[in-house]
């Protein structure tokens, strides 16, 4: 074979290679998820955030977080915003607000029957440290609040009588059972 021939046939061998469709190794396999990032909004504010340690998103597609409101914040938290609690859920975003007299609210943790655990202001300055204090709430899925409880045994059978939370410190007695 002379050797202009075994260049071309190379070459058509190296051109149909080239133009074969098959899959690269960095190409998505079909049993890959693919994933939609979406902007959840804010109300009113420049910023949304999470800020927990817990998982953010349910089985469900709910998502909890803290979205600013347009208020700035007489104490000037984190942002110099007021930031509420919120439950994103099938395109809806939902203010849960915060309990009479705060200001603020977080979300923290959630679960598949839409009940959301975070804290709120309560509107009383702790005279220790000189901010606001927080109380844990309950968040219903139909839009009740209440304050949570601590007073009582859990389910360990362990005494918790109070829980506190103030910037970079978290506070937490168990005594007898």
């Amino acid at each position: 074979m002379k050797s202009g021939n075994v260049t071309w046939t190379v070459a058509i061998a190296v051109l149909v290679f080239l133009a074969s469709p098959r899959q690269f190794s960095a190409q998505p396999t079909g049993g890959s998820p693919r994933y939609k990032l979406i902007d959840l909004g804010t109300f009113g504010g420049p910023n949304s955030t999470e800020g927990s340690q817990a998982p953010i998103v349910s089985n469900t597609g709910s998502v909890i977080g803290v979205g600013d409101t347009s208020v700035l914040d007489p104490l000037c938290s984190s942002d110099c915003f007021i930031g509420h609690a919120f439950r994103w859920e099938k395109g809806v975003l939902t203010d849960l607000g915060t309990i009479p007299g705060g200001n603020n609210s977080d979300a923290v943790w959630l679960n598949s029957l839409g009940q959301v655990v975070g804290e709120s202001e309560n509107g009383v300055i702790d005279p220790l440290v000189g901010v606001p204090e927080n109380k844990a709430v309950l968040w219903q899925k139909d839009g009740q609040k209440r304050e949570a409880s601590f007073g009582r045994k859990g389910r360990c059978g362990t005494w918790v009588p109070w829980v506190a939370r103030t910037p970079r410190l978290r506070v937490s007695t168990r005594t007898g059972k």
